[in-house]
């Protein structure tokens, strides 16, 4: 049997249809039909007094309707107190005190209540279905306020960048400030504080802890004319990181068909920095018959977008958040689903996981495939860490992917203007993480608040056209042009000219492939992970990996299960538990979402009306053994004891699905010290009631630290033709190279993508005449590794179509250079057509310069300069001479 220490909430769906009478722990309401809200939550704090508050009975109650605060009032309310609370209090003389604003001000309730004594029950009429409640015998003690704190996440943070802390509590104001405060350091105060619910529960505090002192840190809320909450050594500022957000797709390898099933699409950020405007892509087979959903995501406008008004905006209404292509990388000639999502926040060394529900109606397999983008909120340096405003380099990338995006549209459509800068400043507007922040009474309860890539795609260049063209463009105009624009940003090819820090910047990271077979059955008690690559499913050791662990009361049960019980043991040599975290647990169509960086929990779900029921989980991590461990019950709404009732277990026969299946998922980062090519195996056990264990199979990965190598092949100094084949080839020791980018370089200008190819291979490239070009490759492998900046070029040449040098600026005649081979110098002659200014350069094969011979004025006439080679290594090597602009090469 329960009592209650601490906080039991409870939050049921409404039926709006008609009257209807809700059970909660310590609590019911009847609800009128057709209210304005669609949740009712109520909290009881159990044997603890109120934090504004002295002299009541030793229990009180917290309301919340969603979504949205709304003044409807219950038909009634009845509050259930344990005698040993009444702390005093005479139960002949009980009074009613409502709170609207969390102990801020109170109300007493004089009239139309009842008091109970046989039940120890107070039935309020009309009462109000938000706020606190509290019940005494005298007059409230009111404290003056004191607000209070509960927690607050994360506990630490890198001094590169910006940190946001979450708090929660009671009592937080618009005026609320918090701090970072350490002996002999300069105290460090949050730039940005809101409060994230109307209640005064909970706000974040955003800091800037670029440059700060490592060390342990005091955290100071203080809110003007109340009492300061310092929590002692709570925060930590460690050396700071770069943002290091990652993401992947899991789930059962099959699912069923004509059947919901759910996958898991995990991200986070192993940094102790936060990732600023992240894109994250998920992409599924569009085959007929398929359904998808993300329960657990609520996708919006930016704030700033939405105050531009309705031209901003409109797409929304007829937009979908994906859209099908047939020419994703890596899945040419096949019609794939994309769903580019914007994640404002990803909070530093958080874990976070969002289902996925298919159906496939028909026959079919699915591919599904998810990566996520390097932040836009970070410099592209890789040397630098801040996450400052949005850099202007990387908003360049953006401006010129949209510009190549509007001339290969609106040129085609016969628009001949072409928007200048300031038509790019929605950029900004778009992509600002601050326009997603939330107030929690907008949020769809236990929802994520996300934006699409898609619409912001669509928004900026349909602003683009509006400001450029001067007309509001047509939604499909506005919709292909964005299309163009995502895929641009999202999957790189040839052609797209990117510079190579805007490919490095937009770069597949941490991509995660699954496919899925559709069955019509399985085994139903599995345990499923990070799928990986090749048959030894290579993963990364540097993201979370994530695991479900799946279990169903089969369709021929006799009774439906009352208790489960789930093991998993994780090897302690190679799981690093300090970030370890329960994700998301479902059953038939309940989801219960875990508090982040959770090592224990305990919930309570009620099934009423449904069943006379109330599941109690418990979960808990021993982090000295690595056993994790989950455990249902399900106990009678009266007693709260574990059921007799043979039907009254929370997970019947699957007879219809998904009311007899369930799963569990968790997520743990391993140890630095995991080497190349470690396997890392584990399996769970499942128990129904009193049966025999049921051990699920064992998954296994082997791990990739290895970064994949590539090179072009050296090419002929000079090539006599416009267009000339390069090749390249590579190897990686691991999860495979992915794909090869090739990046040219033009007469010394900024390297460039110019191929990616998923193979070692070779292709042709169309130069000019009389042009140098520069060639290196980039290899990166299915997990997202890739090679390091390369600062020389791995093949060069010179287009020389003619024979001879002809005449090339004002050299004329042919070029000679002996002796040839040469030892310790040679010398170049040549005939100059004018007088001019003249430079000597020497290449190696590569491209790089081993020696110039300082500019000097010549006159007209044939001309003999002298070479010293003394101190150049043997080798091949091209001759150039520049005369003003002009070159010739030998």
């Amino acid at each position: 049997k329960i009592k209650n220490y601490g906080r039991v909430s409870i939050g049921q769906e409404m039926d709006n249809t008609f009257n209807k009478t809700y059970t909660y722990f310590a609590a019911s309401a009847s609800v009128p039909g057709n209210p304005e809200f669609l949740k009712l939550t109520i909290d009881n704090y159990g044997y603890q007094q109120h934090p504004t508050a002295t002299g009541t009975i030793n229990t009180w109650w917290r309301l919340r309707n969603s979504p949205g605060t709304y003044n409807d009032s219950l038909n009634w309310l009845k509050l259930t107190y344990p005698e040993d609370a009444l702390n005093g209090a005479n139960e002949d003389s009980i009074m009613v005190f409502h709170s609207p604003n969390s102990g801020l001000t109170w109300k007493t309730i004089r009239t139309d209540y009842t008091v109970d004594k046989e039940k120890n029950e107070v039935t309020i009429n009309k009462a109000p279905s938000w706020g606190h409640y509290l019940l005494s015998s005298s007059s409230l003690g009111i404290t003056s306020f004191q607000p209070l704190v509960e927690s607050a996440e994360p506990r630490f943070g890198g001094n590169s960048g910006q940190l946001t802390m979450y708090i929660f509590g009671a009592g937080f104001k618009n005026s609320t400030t918090v701090k970072l405060q350490r002996p002999g350091q300069t105290t460090i105060v949050a730039d940005t504080t809101m409060l994230t619910d109307i209640f005064g529960e909970s706000m974040l505090a955003r800091f800037n802890l670029k440059g700060q002192s490592l060390g342990s840190y005091d955290v100071v809320v203080e809110t003007p004319d109340e009492k300061t909450i310092t929590l002692t050594n709570y925060f930590a500022i460690e050396q700071g990181e770069r943002s290091d957000p990652w993401s992947a797709i899991a789930g059962r390898n099959r699912f069923l068909l004509n059947r919901w099933s759910t996958f898991n699409l995990s991200y986070g950020n192993t940094a102790n920095t936060d990732a600023l405007g992240t894109v994250l892509v998920y992409v599924v087979d569009d085959l007929p018959g398929l359904e998808v959903e993300f329960p657990d995501v609520n996708i919006i406008m930016p704030k700033t977008l939405e105050d531009m008004g309705p031209d901003y905006t409109r797409f929304r209404d007829s937009l979908d958040i994906y859209y099908v292509s047939d020419s994703l990388s890596g899945y040419e000639g096949k019609n794939m689903r994309i769903y580019p999502f914007y994640i404002p926040y990803i909070a530093a060394g958080s874990s976070n996981s969002v289902r996925v529900r298919v159906k496939l109606t028909g026959t079919g397999s699915l591919n599904m495939d998810s990566w996520i983008l390097d932040p836009l909120y970070e410099v592209i340096d890789y040397n630098l860490k801040s996450a400052e405003p949005m850099p202007a380099e990387v908003r360049a990338c953006i401006t010129a992917a949209a510009m190549k995006a509007w001339y290969g549209g609106m040129v085609s459509m016969g628009a001949s203007v072409v928007p200048g800068l300031a038509c790019w400043s929605i950029i900004d507007k778009t992509i600002d993480p601050i326009g997603y922040v939330t107030p929690e009474e907008l949020k769809p309860e236990g929802k994520e608040t996300w934006g699409s890539w898609l619409w912001k795609g669509v928004s900026i260049m349909g602003s683009a056209v509006q400001c450029g063209a001067s007309f509001v463009p047509v939604i499909g105009t506005a919709v292909s042009l964005g299309i163009s624009l995502v895929n641009t940003t999202i999957d790189m090819k040839d052609g797209y000219d990117a510079t190579e820090g805007c490919w490095r910047k937009f770069r597949k990271k941490s991509q995660s492939k699954l496919k899925s077979n559709g069955v019509s059955s399985f085994d139903p008690n599995e345990k499923a992970g990070p799928q990986g690559y090749t048959a030894d499913r290579y993963i990364s050791k540097e993201g979370n990996l994530n695991y479900t662990i799946f279990f169903e009361n089969l369709p021929t049960a006799g009774a439906s299960a009352l208790e489960v019980f789930i093991t998993d043991t994780l090897d302690i040599t190679k799981f690093d538990f300090s970030t370890f975290s329960f994700h998301a647990i479902a059953f038939a169509d309940t989801a219960i979402k875990i508090q982040q960086y959770a090592k224990e929990f305990q919930v309570l779900v009620d099934l009423y009306p449904k069943k006379e029921t109330i599941v109690q989980i418990h979960g808990k991590l021993d982090t000295l053994t690595g056993i994790v461990k989950w455990d249902f019950h399900s106990l009678d709404r009266q007693t709260l004891e574990l059921t007799e009732d043979p039907d009254g277990g929370f997970l019947p026969p699957n007879k219809i699905s998904p009311e007899g299946e369930g799963h569990v998922t968790f997520s743990c980062k391993l140890k630095p010290t995991v080497k190349h090519d470690d396997l890392i195996s584990n399996r769970a056990s499942i128990v129904f009631d009193l049966n025999k264990p049921i051990i699920t199979n064992t998954f296994t990965n082997r791990i990739d630290d290895r970064i994949p190598e590539s090179a072009v092949t050296p090419l002929a100094l000079i090539q006599e033709d416009t267009v000339f084949t390069v090749s390249w080839m590579g190897s990686d020791q691991g999860s495979q190279i992915e794909n090869y980018n090739i990046f040219v370089s033009v007469n010394d200008s900024a390297y460039v993508l110019w191929k990616v190819a998923k193979t070692a291979g070779s292709a042709e490239f169309t130069g000019k005449d009389g042009s140098q070009y520069r060639f290196f490759s980039v290899a990166t492998d299915s997990i997202g590794f890739a090679e390091p900046y390369k600062t020389s070029a791995e093949a060069a040449t010179v287009i020389e179509v003619s024979t001879g040098l002809g005449i090339i600026g004002n050299i004329d005649n042919e070029m000679q250079v002996y002796p040839n081979p040469a030892d310790q110098h040679c010398t170049v002659a040549f005939n100059m057509k004018n007088p001019g200014e003249v430079e000597i350069l020497l290449h190696d094969i590569t491209g790089r310069t081993t020696f110039t011979k300082t500019k000097d004025f010549w006159p007209s006439g044939l001309q003999r300069t002298r070479l010293d080679l003394k101190d150049i290594q043997d080798g091949l090597y091209m001759i150039q001479i520049k005369v003003g602009h002009n070159s010739h090469y030998m």
